[in-house]
């Protein structure tokens, strides 16, 4: 079995963005599905799966380790990392498919039979007022949620250098999320994004300031690549903390399994 092609393909979601995805197709039928969707970066991710389409066609999709750290070694940055990420799990579907049984097996086989989900209710959100994101909320929990995420701190923007401590922009995002613990009562979780827009002095206060919303995390209160500073906060912050999502690889990940850097990892 040798793969054919790699093929994107986009999903417009809203106005916020679309999401992408990539089909590994193979001369043997099979073809694998997974995600590459990466913020607004939608041509960088296209271009990226053209070029691994070309690097890889003609190889066996079944050597997965093989071709990630061929992938891994040959294009660097978040953007290309996202994508070798959706081509693992496609090639990861194809194994599982050629063998008959879920990829899960191949893993080890199934922990839990059910997994929690929260509503990401963030790009949903046109009305940027805290009543809007308190409706988005309620619109999520008469779906059926029982968790809402939101990333409340449009003011607050992480390309400020240097990061500072509490600023104005702050008070509009906290207003957010108290709106939305007001809106979805005490039995829904909460979880609030941050971006990585905190610096560690910031990351405490604004931990602070949320304590009586009774958060189920912090999610990326600074950046991973401040895992003391992020160590420090999660020790004292009032709430559990999450981070790791721009993460990639099993080797970048050891700082935050080896010790408490956050409670939450998000590979």
């Amino acid at each position: 079995m040798k793969i054919t092609h790699i093929e994107p393909v986009v999903v417009r979601v809203n106005h916020r963005g679309d999401w992408v995805f990539v089909l590994v197709h193979t001369d043997a039928g099979l073809t694998g599905l997974g995600e590459a969707s990466h913020n607004t970066n939608d041509r960088m991710a296209l271009a990226s799966i053209a070029q691994y389409s070309e690097a890889l066609a003609g190889e066996d999709p079944t050597r997965i380790q093989a071709l990630w750290h061929r992938m891994a070694k040959r294009y660097d940055g978040r953007v290309a990392h996202t994508v070798v990420s959706a081509i693992e799990q496609a090639l990861w579907d194809i194994l599982g498919q050629s063998l008959g049984v879920p990829i899960r097996a191949l893993l080890g086989g199934a922990v839990r039979e059910r997994i929690r989900l929260y509503a990401n209710i963030n790009r949903h959100v046109r009305d940027r007022a805290p009543a809007g994101f308190a409706r988005a909320a309620e619109q999520a929990v008469a779906q059926g949620f029982a968790a809402v995420k939101l990333a409340p701190f449009d003011e607050v923007r992480s390309a400020d250098q240097p990061r500072t401590g509490p600023r104005a922009g702050w008070r509009a995002g906290v207003e957010r999320v108290r709106a939305v613990r007001a809106a979805i009562g005490d039995e829904v979780e909460l979880l609030v994004d941050c971006h990585s827009r905190f610096d560690e002095s910031g990351a405490l206060a604004i931990a602070e300031a949320l304590a009586d919303c009774r958060l189920y995390w912090l999610e990326e209160p600074l950046p991973h690549t401040m895992p003391d500073a992020l160590a420090r906060v999660t020790a004292r912050a009032p709430m559990a903390t999450a981070s790791t999502e721009s993460v990639f690889g099993i080797e970048a990940f050891a700082p935050f399994l080896t010790r408490r850097v956050v409670d939450f990892i998000m590979p």
